[in-house]
């Protein structure tokens, strides 16, 4: 049995991925396929480099589409964003909106349980906006329109993030634009 025969499969095989010509030199060399089988081979090359690279693209497609339907939901992200440690709870609503070029994603959440007082004195002392009984939060990263802005831990990217809390009731908005 020859030497490298592993080797030389695998080189055949990226190259009848990569450049079906290549292919055929390697193996015309080798002698590793029969006649026919290196002729269907690189017949089949640019279909399968074109099914390839439409996978690849759609996979990041959907890559995307579910970092931005989950990626600001999660407690821990709404934790590090807000520096608040929420109750928990579950998403009931997504509204995840496009523009020309930016996002404007909506998010429901729902609490488990209405949030005790403790949890209103953290959103005060964390401070958060009080008006017509809801704690409002927002902040702005990544875009330069605040001057000396913070970029929350983990976070990248140009996003204005806002929060809407009203006590007694056990749903809180969540917006997300990506400028």
């Amino acid at each position: 049995m020859e030497k490298h025969i592993f080797l030389k499969s695998i080189a055949l095989f990226l190259s009848w991925i990569t450049i079906s010509p290549l292919l055929l030199i390697l193996d015309g060399r080798w002698k590793l396929l029969p006649k026919w089988l290196r002729i269907v081979l690189f017949v089949l090359s640019p279909l399968v480099l074109v099914m390839l690279l439409a996978i690849g693209i759609l996979s990041y497609s959907y890559y995307l589409d579910y970092w931005r339907e989950n990626h600001f939901v999660r407690s821990r992200v709404i934790e590090n964003i807000t520096e608040v440690k929420m109750p928990k709870y579950k998403v009931i609503e997504r509204n995840l909106g496009r523009g020309l070029r930016d996002h404007y994603d909506t998010f429901i959440l729902e609490f488990k349980g209405t949030p005790d007082s403790a949890f209103f004195q953290t959103l005060r002392d964390k401070g958060f906006d009080y008006y017509d009984g809801c704690y409002h939060f927002q902040r702005n990263w990544g875009s330069g329109l605040v001057k000396d802005e913070a970029v929350p831990k983990g976070e990248k990217g140009n996003y204005d993030y806002s929060m809407t809390i009203c006590e007694g009731e056990k749903t809180v908005t969540v917006s997300v634009m990506e400028l």
